[in-house]
């Protein structure tokens, strides 16, 4: 998703806070994460399938800024999860999101706005142990996010939630 949805979204922010309070107080290890800006999206195959889904092309100025130096960079948000049932409910609770394991045009879809794209992230012994696929630049936060001094609010919500390289 994009980050200005995910981070400034007050419906968010109740899910995630409700859900981190729960796990909390029946001592039970987190099962999802939020990762700004990770790195597997930046991956070259992934970068291009996000790029064509309808959820970019309705995203876009959310996403993408352009720099007045050229050149331009994207801002996304990840939601990991091991556990299905909670990913299933957030889609649900959110919105529409386009499966980006597949190519398929749905025309029963297109008038939908789409609010992310989702997918399996299989991960192999060797990639588990290499930690970076799934790290998150925090440092990495979209301009308004910046412009708008909310980096001290986000950060002490959203701390114990998010990644950090």
């Amino acid at each position: 998703m994009s980050q200005k949805d995910v981070l400034l979204d007050q419906v968010l922010e109740e899910i995630f806070r409700e859900k981190a309070s729960y796990y909390i107080s029946q001592n039970k290890t987190p099962d999802f994460w939020i990762l700004v800006s990770p790195n597997f999206i930046e991956e070259r195959e992934l970068s291009s399938k996000i790029r064509t889904t309808k959820f970019f092309q309705d995203q876009k100025d959310k996403i993408l800024v352009e720099w007045n130096t050229g050149g331009s960079q994207e801002f996304y948000v990840a939601l990991i999860s091991s556990n299905e049932e909670y990913m299933n409910w957030i889609k649900l609770r959110l919105g529409y999101f386009e499966e980006i394991e597949t190519q398929e045009k749905d025309i029963t879809v297109s008038s939908y706005v789409s609010d992310g794209v989702c997918g399996t992230l299989l991960l192999d012994t060797k990639e588990r142990e290499r930690s970076s696929i799934l790290s998150s630049n925090y440092s990495r936060l979209h301009p308004d996010i910046i412009d708008l001094g909310l980096c001290n609010k986000l950060e002490s919500f959203y701390k114990p939630l998010i990644c950090k390289v």
